[in-house]
């Protein structure tokens, strides 16, 4: 499967130098990279494009960016791809990584990043308990 480009830049920006990074990031792009080779996972394009998409219609309430959309960046974007894209292809829609620790793991995240993460958690777990009960 070919994969676009805009989903691996920011990885391989990192590994070519074109981005400085530490040890452990250099780690990550290398396992997000290595899981696109994998028999046994796919990345879910669709997926991480829908909450990308969320995330832009996501305004700021405080500060001098009150009212204006959030604009991701490469590396914000690639966490998103990270965490969204990877699925299993035995249980065809569960993700690969654990949120919970992957949410722990990035404590550098932008405040409003985590919060619009979790907030789209919370709206996918809504919507799947009002299909079971409704």
């Amino acid at each position: 499967m070919k994969i676009d480009k805009k989903y691996i830049s920011y990885a391989e920006a990192v590994l070519s130098g074109k981005i400085v990074a530490c040890e452990y990031i250099k780690l990550a792009c290398q396992r997000y990279l290595s899981f696109f080779e994998r028999e046994d996972m796919y990345f879910d394009e669709k997926a991480v494009d829908k909450v990308i998409n969320f995330i832009s219609k996501l305004k700021h309430f405080t500060g001098e960016h009150n009212g204006k959309p959030f604009i991701l960046s490469d590396w914000q974007e690639w966490i998103i791809y990270s965490i969204y894209g990877f699925k299993w292809k035995k249980d065809n829609n569960m993700g690969c990584l654990d949120r919970k620790k992957m949410m722990l793991s990035f404590n550098s995240w932008s405040s409003h990043i985590r919060h619009a993460n979790s907030y789209h958690i919370y709206q996918k777990i809504y919507r799947e308990i009002e299909n079971i009960m409704f």
